[in-house]
């Protein structure tokens, strides 16, 4: 069997003149070859593709000497041949963009080309090659039916190959199959404009929206259906007359970021360009446009486009309704970006992985002029964030904080961030809120606000300080020292280890009351916690019990080690020179934690050591060993 071959024909002297030794029996094939036809010279674009399938090589001989000077729209053709239904399949399959079919009805078998016709509309749901059909044998024309269903063009017997009839065919099947392919590349372009439409007006803010013009107005251009080949260039630049700069390009601009449109348009293109911004009008050559994006009547950004081929009135309209569009969608985004702007509160917009948009207030305050400038330095707030023990922040990423906050629950989320200083001395606090964005095709984009709370959260602090500190001498309550108890023990029972406490009150602080006055006995209370306090460690827990009654808790201290402390303390408050007052003296009361106790029976005891203490004559330490067992105490814990 013979393979299939592609033959291309140019239309020059060297090919023009006979190929084939032809018989006479073929001379009444030619005799309308006065005829004249199309002769336009090739262009540019490729030439269209014609397949001649037929068991009969003298067929496809007829077909080329007829066919091989043929141009159509400045095209020349391209030939295919096949010798059988199944090598027609598979030429078929390879080039999918033939435009014109001549096949054979029987070749291997009666049916062979009704069933490749069948195979291009059915299983490769090729709608748009047009096909001839051609036999040999009258009685095998194909039904009404076929030829409707399978969108046959033309049914041709081979007695008529005659010159006119076969040009007259090819070229109204070709102008045909063009017009298919330009009805579907229009309807494909309206889906493209339709859908870049959508995704402009799911961009959010400015900074992306631009990059996003160039990619959606691109996708609608540069698919050239006949060639598959990108032929349009483009480029975006700013609105600086005297020094436009490039924000992005395409094709042969797509290296153009950042550089002076001067450097990279002829001088002649240039001029066009400026024409166009001193009077704010659009320009549309054959091969190039300049247009602009508006925000209202003032030019925001220019567009100038460039085609290798002509631009197509098509492509004109498409052109003029694109950035209709989009200049809607910049005027609403310098308005959503001016109001962000004068937020005092701060706006970010951020992907999950990067920033993506801060607004003027948070640019100033983290220190950057633009968010371009941020994103060279930074990806996420990250070396801003103020990172503590309850932070809900800490060890996550960006993505995964954000999930925290937009997971729907009603609790409040705090940030502290540093500012363009980076001192944690001058670090605010921010309550940050986070709605995920709903954008078209996409997810995991998301809108954060960020309130200073800064005076909120000191007032916060501050009431809470007051609700755990005692007003007279700053040192913890008696609420608060319970707590720190409770969590203590529980850290005992969890991990073992030894947990004491010491109890202690001024001896006769009533005398001094009575003598010297309420004020001089606030003096000496505020005077014996500060000397206490600088004596304790740092991890100790040292509360006002109530009146002149004072408690200490040591976690990791034993019986004897806090009865050591004590007796330190005792000393210290013996010997120091208090000011008003002779003399002050303590008396002091210790216990340990003992398994099974609460934390009721460890107060007890140590109360109960500072009575012992206070019965023996005051100043001195007194301590319930471990085994010890107090019945008085344990009654007075079964009648509470």
């Amino acid at each position: 069997m013979c393979k299939a071959t592609l033959i291309c024909y140019h239309n020059s002297k060297e090919n023009s003149r006979e190929v084939y030794d032809m018989s006479d029996e073929l001379d009444d094939l030619f005799q309308d070859s006065d005829n004249k036809q199309e002769t336009l010279s090739a262009g540019a674009k490729g030439k269209w593709k014609v397949m001649i399938v037929d068991d009969e090589p003298g067929v496809h001989e007829v077909t080329l000497m007829i066919l091989k000077s043929f141009i159509f729209e400045d095209r020349g053709l391209e030939f295919i041949s096949a010798y059988s239904g199944s090598e027609a399949i598979q030429e078929i399959t390879k080039n999918p963009d033939i435009a014109l079919i001549f096949l054979d009805v029987v070749m291997e078998t009666d049916h062979a080309g009704l069933d490749v016709v069948k195979h291009i509309r059915e299983t490769l749901q090729n709608r748009f090659v047009r096909i001839i059909l051609r036999t040999g044998q009258p009685g095998s024309a194909p039904e009404e039916s076929v030829i409707i269903d399978y969108d046959i063009n033309d049914y041709k017997e081979k007695n008529e190959l005659q010159r006119t009839k076969i040009i007259t065919c090819t070229v109204a099947a070709i102008r045909s199959y063009r017009d298919i392919m330009t009805i579907n590349g229009n309807l494909h372009a309206l889906e493209k404009l339709v859908e870049s439409s959508k995704s402009l007006f799911d961009v959010n803010l400015i900074d992306s929206f631009f990059s996003e013009v160039l990619v959606q107005l691109n996708s609608i251009l540069t698919l050239d259906t006949d060639t598959a080949e990108e032929t349009y260039s483009l480029i975006l630049a700013d609105n600086r007359i005297d020094d436009l700069v490039v924000i992005s390009g395409t094709g042969l601009y797509e290296q153009s970021a950042g550089k002076r449109v001067g450097e990279v348009v002829s001088t002649g293109e240039l001029e066009m360009i400026k024409r166009v911004f001193e009077k704010n009008i659009d320009i549309y050559t054959e091969k190039q446009a300049v247009t602009c994006l508006r925000n209202g009547d003032d030019i925001r950004n220019l567009l100038f486009i460039d085609n290798r081929n002509n631009i197509s009135p098509w492509d004109t309209k498409l052109i003029k309704i694109f950035c209709a569009n989009a200049s809607l969608k910049l005027s609403r985004e310098m308005q959503v970006k001016t109001i962000l702007d004068n937020n005092p509160t701060f706006i970010m917009i951020a992907d999950g992985e990067s920033v993506t948009f801060l607004n003027k207030s948070f640019l100033n305050y983290l220190g950057f002029s633009s968010i371009e400038e941020f994103q060279c330095e930074c990806k996420t707030l990250n070396r801003f964030l103020v990172l503590k023990e309850e932070s809900f922040y800490k060890d996550k990423l960006l993505s995964e904080w954000l999930g925290v906050i937009v997971s729907g629950d009603s609790k409040e989320y705090i940030v502290h961030l540093l500012g363009k200083g980076e001192l944690k001395s001058e670090a605010r606090a921010y309550l940050v809120y986070a709605n995920e964005i709903p954008v078209h095709n996409k997810s995991g984009r998301y809108l954060i606000s960020f309130t200073d709370v800064s005076q909120m959260e000191m007032d916060r602090r501050k009431y809470q300080n007051m609700a755990c500190t005692d007003p007279l001498t700053s040192i913890y309550n008696r609420k608060k020292f319970k707590d720190e108890l409770k969590k203590e023990v529980e850290r005992v029972v969890r991990y073992k280890g030894h947990l004491a406490i010491i109890m202690f009150d001024i001896d006769h602080f009533k005398q001094v009351n009575d003598r010297y006055g309420h004020q001089v006995g606030d003096s000496v209370l505020q005077e014996l916690t500060a000397l206490v306090d600088v004596h304790i460690r740092s991890m100790d827990v040292f509360a006002r019990y109530g009146g002149e009654e004072f408690i200490i808790l040591a976690p990791g201290t034993n019986i004897e080690g806090a009865s050591k402390l004590a007796e330190k303390l005792r000393e210290i408050i013996d010997t120091y020179p208090f000011n008003h007052v002779e003399h002050v003296t303590c008396s002091f009361g210790v216990s340990e934690y003992v398994t099974g106790d609460s934390t009721y029976i460890l107060i007890q005891k140590a109360d109960y050591a500072l009575y012992i203490s206070k019965d023996k004559g005051r100043n001195r330490v007194s301590i319930i060993e471990k085994e010890q067992t107090l019945e008085p105490i344990a009654k007075m814990q079964i009648t509470t």
